[in-house]
């Protein structure tokens, strides 16, 4: 049986932020292409990512450990992991967190609203 981690994960124009909901002891995170590897004593995990990445850094607490990832090109990611059904019941959006272009700039809302008319 495969020992995995539950994980959450959102993005913003930038960033893609993985946190594994579990305190990892000395993670090694690396990368080798579009895979994101990180091991620690309890997982040793290769994830085949959506799109390319630059490993920023690694934050761990007493709870979780947090792994920001840059991307390296300015696309918004629908989903993690290339084969978005491998691993579907441990992986989860944030959505509280999840920050897409439309909601990030607020003039984008005025300029729907150009032309619309409540009353007709």
């Amino acid at each position: 049986m495969i020992n995995f981690p539950y994980i959450s994960w959102w993005q913003t124009k930038v960033h893609i932020v993985i946190e594994i909901l579990d305190k990892l002891e000395n993670p090694i995170v690396e990368k080798n292409d579009n895979i994101l590897i990180f091991k620690d004593n309890k997982y040793d995990l290769q994830l085949d990512l959506l799109h390319d990445f630059k490993i920023e850094g690694t934050i761990t607490n007493p709870k979780t450990t947090k792994i920001f990832l840059l991307k390296v090109e300015n696309l918004n990611w629908n989903k993690l992991l290339k084969n978005e059904k491998k691993y579907k019941y441990f992986i989860s959006i944030d959505w509280d967190k999840f920050i897409e272009d439309e909601l990030e700039d607020e003039n984008n809302i005025d300029d729907m609203m150009q032309g619309f008319d409540p009353s007709k």
